[in-house]
C-alpha cells in the first residue's frame, strides 16, 4: 500500500506531534511504502532518523531570516514577508508546492493527516482517495470549540475515512464533542523511547523534575504553589524545570511564594534530558489534560518515579507504576504526595521503579506502527 503522509506535521524543529509521526514511520512493517511530502525541512527527527532522504535545509525561515541572530519583531518580519511574498522560499511555500504536485499526480492509495496546527488545503486534490488523519488531543474543543483549529478538525473528521486516537480519553473526547461514530475511530497508543547514554553532570543537591510547556492546563501554577509548601519543609530540594525561561509572571510568583533560589530553567537537550531524569527524586506531571503523556514513559525507561495528577489520560498510560494526586479547581492534595516521595525508603524506591519499567514494556513503537498499518487495509478493504 502506497501512503502519502502530508508535510505540515514537520513544520517546527522540534515536537511531540512530529516525533511520534517520525517514530512511526520508522517502524512501519515492509507492506508500508510510504512518502512524506517534503522538500526542504529543519526538524530534529527527520534528520535524525533518516526517515526520507534528500531533505534540504529551508533557504528561509523564521530562524534564519537575514541572519541567525535574534532580533526584535523578527517572527513578525518573516510573517508578513511570507504572507505577502509567495515566491519567498519558505517551508511553506517550498512543500505545499510538491505537496499539491504529488496529490495530482495521485500516485498514493492513502492520505494521511497527523492533525497539527495548519491548513487543510489537500482536500480538494484527494476525489477517490482515502483519507486518514491522527487526532492527537482535543483540548481545542475543550477550551474554544468554536476556534479556527476546532472548526477545521470538525472538518477533517467528517471527510476522513478513519480516525487514529491516541487514547481511550482521546477517542472518548471524539465522540462527545464531535460525535464521532465509534466504529470510525482506532485507538494507537505511542511507544516507550529507547534509553540513551549520558555522562551529563546534574544539579548535586536532590530536586523534582518538570518537563515541557507550563502555561493553562498544564498547571503548573498550582504545582509552584504546592512545591513552596512542600520547600518549607525541606529547604535544600529543588525544582527543575526543562524548556523555555521562567516567564516575568511566573517569576514574581516565584519571588512571591519565596523559593526564588530554588527553582529553574534549562533548555536540555536528549542527553540531559536523560540524567535529568535519571538522578531525580520524581518526575512531576500535574497537567489537567493531555492526549498521550509520553513524559510520562520517558520517565520510566530512565528508573524516575512519576507523581502523576489523576486527570484525563494520565491514569490510563501510567496504570499502576506511578504516585497519584489530585490537583484541579485550586484543590491539590500534590505537597502530600511530594512528602511521601521524598521519605521513601530505597526498597521502596526501587519497586515503584521496577513498576514503571514493566508499564513501559507494555508500550512498543512497532506495536504502534503495526496497529496503524492494520488501519490502512482496513481503510483500503472498505
Amino acid at each position: 500500500m502506497n501512503v502519502l503522509f502530508d508535510y505540515q506535521v514537520f513544520k517546527q524543529n522540534v515536537g511531540g506531534v512530529s516525533r511520534v509521526t517520525a517514530e512511526i514511520l520508522r517502524h512501519f512493517p515492509c507492506c508500508v511504502d510510504y512518502n512524506i511530502a517534503l522538500r526542504v525541512c529543519d526538524n530534529v527527527y527527520v534528520k535524525e532518523y533518516g526517515i526520507i532522504p534528500n531533505v534540504k535545509p529551508i533557504p528561509v525561515s523564521r530562524d534564519n531570516l537575514l541572519t541567525k541572530v535574534k532580533y526584535p519583531f523578527k517572527i513578525h518580519l518573516y510573517n508578513f514577508l511570507s504572507s505577502h511574498f509567495s515566491s519567498l522560499p519558505t517551508f511553506e511555500h517550498i512543500n505545499k508546492i510538491f505537496a499539491i504536485k504529488l496529490l495530482k499526480d495521485g500516485f498514493f492509495d492513502i492520505f494521511h493527516y497527523p492533525l497539527t496546527e495548519g491548513d487543510d488545503y489537500f482536500l480538494k486534490y484527494l476525489e477517490g482517495k482515502k483519507l486518514v488523519i491522527t487526532v492527537h488531543d482535543m483540548i481545542s474543543e475543550k477550551e474554544n470549540p468554536k476556534g479556527a483549529q476546532s472548526l477545521l478538525k470538525k472538518k477533517l473528521v467528517n471527510r476522513a475515512d478513519h480516525i487514529i486516537a491516541i487514547s481511550e480519553e482521546t477517542k472518548k473526547d471524539l465522540i462527545k464533542y464531535l460525535d464521532v461514530n465509534e466504529e470510525r475511530i482506532t485507538v494507537v497508543y505511542h511507544g516507550s523511547p529507547e534509553p540513551i547514554d549520558t555522562n551529563f553532570v546534574v544539579e548535586p543537591s536532590p530536586y523534582f523534575l518538570y518537563v515541557g510547556r507550563r502555561s493553562g492546563y498544564k498547571n503548573f501554577r498550582q504545582s509552584l504553589m504546592d512545591f513552596a509548601s512542600f520547600s518549607k519543609r525541606h529547604p535544600d530540594v529543588k525544582l527543575i524545570c526543562t524548556g523555555n525561561p521562567f516567564t516575568r509572571t511566573e517569576q514574581i510568583l516565584i519571588n512571591k511564594l519565596g523559593i526564588a533560589g530554588k527553582c529553574s530553567t534549562i533548555w536540555a537537550t536528549e542527553e540531559e534530558l536523560a540524567a535529568l531524569y535519571k538522578h531525580a527524586i520524581a518526575f512531576i506531571y500535574p497537567s489537567l489534560y493531555e492526549g498521550f503523556g509520553l513524559p510520562i514513559l520517558e520517565a520510566f525507561v530512565y528508573n524516575c518515579i512519576v507523581l502523576c495528577n489523576d486527570q484525563s489520560c494520565l491514569p490510563e498510560v501510567a496504570g499502576d507504576a506511578a504516585i497519584y494526586f489530585h490537583s484541579k479547581d485550586g484543590e491539590s492534595n500534590l505537597q502530600e504526595k511530594l512528602d511521601f516521595v521524598f521519605s521513601l525508603k530505597e526498597n521502596e524506591r526501587n519497586q515503584l521503579i521496577q513498576k514503571g519499567n514493566n508499564r513501559a514494556k507494555l508500550f512498543s513503537w512497532d506495536k504502534s506502527a503495526e496497529l496503524v498499518s492494520e488501519v490502512y487495509k482496513k481503510v483500503l478493504n472498505s
